[in-house]
């Protein structure tokens, strides 16, 4: 009431939000769930019995706050579906003024779904693990049930779509006859067409009335390329494959309507899962829905949530184990098998990585190193993609280049030559080539330094090591 004095506009919730310290937005959603009063209702429009409503609600949460009963709910419905530690009881058991007990002890025997009230079916839960263990169960569900429905609804339209081809298919055969008309005409009148003519204006016998004394003339579409018996027969064959079309699609159109009407259906099954007679009954029903849905071609076999689930997963594996252990580390993704790159120590004690082959050049370039590393590689020679790993705020020496240039040449197509030259960049100047050139190991370079090493002096380094 004070709410409503000084702040008449404002919804309820807001004004109990502003007026009590320690409540949520959820639970107020629930009190005023339980009441029947919607969150947005404003407090100049409360009515007597919405206060009385709202009070035995308010008592229902104290009640259950101070006997510390909570009792888990899961509720489905549109209004406030979700899971609650409070099982709301309707307003009327709140008629007796003087009981002493919770009444929220008189509700926690049901162990079903409760659907009395329109919108509002609770299931109550003897424990609040296991009503979270539901409402997790019966999100997976209504995962499946969603999934399904996404497939259905892209069957129907394209189900629709063939019948109204299938529809604009039997009315062009509808116009058979036409066409064995004008063929007649043609065929009966051949003196008059000329080959290179468009179109001819021939007399049409059959459409002679009884009313009139001239004879109606009928103009007909030529091939220019054609003599007149050729077009009167190119006009038979369309009259033929026509009748022969009406048949065919008569039996296509009927089979889609049939179809369309089984898909429609189990549309309404779908969205019609009995929840209320328990999980393992809606997921028994969903499971053969989905294996109709795969026998008619809907979905794919193997489609399911598990499937899906295996295949992210595999995914990620794959994922890790191209990037690799050390890369992860380094990027700050995890940990994942390292692949077995050749691994080094600049002069100034950097981390220097090669790759041993095409894919593992690929995974050195574009999985390991970060933007501002040193990207190496012998030029327009074949050989490893060497990085030179450069931790934030490190910067290498004259030294460090030229040790990482010549591993980039020693480990090319050119380590027997006396000078090698080697490009180097940041990674973040290399670019992949279009997806139609790409292979294994190719890259483009945006921005390029080159210097020249001699790769005999990483052997002598190498082998002193």
């Amino acid at each position: 009431e004070e709410a409503a004095r000084d702040s008449p506009a404002a919804s309820v919730k807001a004004a109990l939000l502003n007026s009590y310290q320690g409540l949520s937005g959820r639970l107020i959603d629930e009190m005023l769930w339980a009441a029947g009063i919607p969150a947005s209702e404003q407090v100049s429009t409360m009515q007597q019995e919405d206060y009385v409503a709202l009070w035995q609600a308010w008592r229902g949460w104290l009640w259950a706050l101070a006997d510390c009963n909570f009792v888990g709910t899961l509720r489905q419905g549109q209004a406030l579906p979700g899971y609650s530690v409070i099982r709301w009881p309707e307003p009327a058991s709140f008629d007796d003024e003087e009981t002493q007990s919770s009444p929220i002890e008189e509700l926690t025997s049901d162990d079903g779904w409760d659907g009395g009230v329109e919108d509002r079916a609770v299931r109550v839960t003897s424990t609040v693990s296991e009503c979270v263990a539901s409402y997790y169960e019966l999100a997976e569900l209504e995962a499946v049930q969603k999934r399904l429905l996404a497939a259905l609804q892209g069957g129907i339209k394209r189900q629709r779509a063939k019948i109204t081809d299938f529809q604009l298919k039997l009315a062009e055969a509808a116009g058979a006859e036409r066409y064995k008309a004008l063929g007649t005409a043609l065929a009966a009148n051949q003196h008059l067409v000329k080959v290179g003519m468009s179109k001819v204006e021939v007399p049409d016998w059959e459409g002679i009335s009884e009313r009139s004394s001239t004879v109606p003339t009928i103009q007909i579409e030529l091939d220019p390329k054609l003599n007149a018996a050729d077009n009167a027969a190119k006009l038979f064959k369309r009259y033929k494959k026509l009748v022969r079309q009406e048949g065919a699609v008569q039996s296509l159109l009927d089979d889609a309507t049939k179809a369309l009407m089984d898909l429609v259906e189990t549309e309404g099954a779908v969205q019609n899962v009995p929840y209320g007679e328990g999980a393992r009954t809606a997921k028994g029903v969903l499971a053969e829905l989905e294996q109709r849905l795969v026998q008619r071609g809907i979905l794919k076999a193997g489609a399911s949530e598990e499937g899906a689930q295996a295949k992210a997963a595999a995914l990620l594996r794959e994922r890790a184990e191209r990037k690799g252990e050390k890369t992860l580390k380094l990027r700050g993704r995890g940990k994942g098998p390292a692949p077995n790159f050749l691994r080094f120590e600049s002069p100034s004690g950097l981390q220097v990585v090669a790759g041993r082959s095409s894919r593992q050049n690929d995974r050195v370039t574009w999985g390991l190193a970060r933007d501002r590393d040193l990207w190496f590689h012998a030029r327009g020679i074949g050989g490893s993609h060497v990085v030179l790993v450069l931790p934030p705020g490190s910067s290498p020496s004259g030294e460090d280049i030229k040790f990482a240039a010549q591993i980039a040449a020693f480990y090319s197509k050119a380590k027997a030559e006396t000078r090698v030259d080697v490009s180097y960049t940041e990674r973040k100047y290399l670019r992949p080539p279009p997806q139609k050139y790409k292979k294994p190991g190719m890259v483009f370079i945006t921005k390029e330094q080159v210097v020249t090493v001699r790769p005999k002096d990483w052997k002598k380094i190498n082998d002193e090591s």
